[in-house]
């Protein structure tokens, strides 16, 4: 995926500047890598996003195992997730079964998706580390970074209410869990400053670029 796919436009004016971050690291950035991240693993990660300032996670599909094995926990995880004030976890069902699983487990909402992106969107798909990539569709590109998607924000003046730095941190650890470098440009910069352009850890920005 190339581009941010929106969400559902924000009550909010088109003229608004505060922009909605929708998180699907956990979901959509998961589902498709060849190694399976353990459930507890998965919970520090969404912890990590949490702390970051991220308030909507799509945090697992309530699918067939057999079909996305990596996802199979859903039933155990989202029971166990962190659930401070505002932050809610929506997960994604295929069918009736699905629905049943997702609302035993406790979900809190049902994720909808769109295709395109339309003037006045305020509410962005993004999965941290750029993970990403459809099961169906071999060789199928990963999602917008949402550490991207959070500094082009931040540089364009749009407030988000996501820490950059605890996103990043996030980012890293995702990035050792899956055994792979980081597939953001700010990521492998080490973090940059929106106000300067440029690098805001040069020093970790060489040890990104060696590990890639």
């Amino acid at each position: 995926m190339t581009l941010p796919a929106a969400r559902a436009a924000s009550d909010r004016p088109a003229t608004s500047r505060t922009v909605r971050v929708y998180e699907v690291g956990p979901r959509d950035g998961l589902q498709n890598e060849p190694r399976t991240i353990a459930t507890t693993d998965k919970r520090r990660f969404i912890e990590a996003l949490v702390a970051a300032g991220l308030r909507e996670i799509e945090a697992t599909s309530f699918v067939r195992p057999d079909r996305i094995p990596q996802l199979a926990d859903a039933d155990a995880l989202l029971p166990t997730l962190p659930r401070p004030a505002g932050v809610r976890y929506p997960v994604l069902v295929a069918n009736q079964q699905g629905l049943d699983r997702a609302a035993a487990a406790g979900a809190d909402a049902i994720a909808v998706f769109t295709a395109a992106l339309r003037v006045g969107v305020r509410c962005f798909d993004a999965s941290t580390g750029g993970t990403g990539g459809c099961p169906y569709a071999p060789g199928a590109a990963g999602n917008l970074a949402t550490e991207d998607l959070v500094y082009l924000l931040s540089a364009e003046g749009y407030e988000h209410g996501v820490d950059l730095g605890r996103l990043l941190d996030a980012a890293r650890l995702v990035s050792g869990l899956l055994d792979r470098p980081l597939g953001s440009k700010v990521g492998l910069a080490g973090g940059w400053d929106p106000t300067t352009g440029r690098p805001a850890d040069p020093s970790r920005a060489r040890a990104s670029t060696t590990r890639s």
